[in-house]
């Protein structure tokens, strides 16, 4: 359930009689801290990834331009 509410996160609650807000704000605080990490050699690994998706995209719609099929 606390996965629903990750835009909870940095929020504040402002008005809360019973306390659910301030116990889902917690529930969700823990879950974000036990999220791993990515290392730093994992997250380049991921932008090299992203980059060579979108030089294959670029490519594609060049040929695709060339050969007269057009995207829209």
């Amino acid at each position: 359930m606390i996965k629903r509410f990750i835009q909870v996160y940095r929020g504040n609650v402002v008005y809360d009689t019973k306390g659910y807000g301030k116990k889902l704000k917690i529930g969700v605080e823990n879950y974000i801290q036990g999220l791993s990490k990515k290392s730093l050699a994992e997250k380049q690994q991921a932008i090299a990834w992203c980059e060579k998706m979108l030089d294959k995209f670029k490519e594609m719609m060049q040929k695709a331009i060339i050969d007269g099929i057009g995207y829209s």
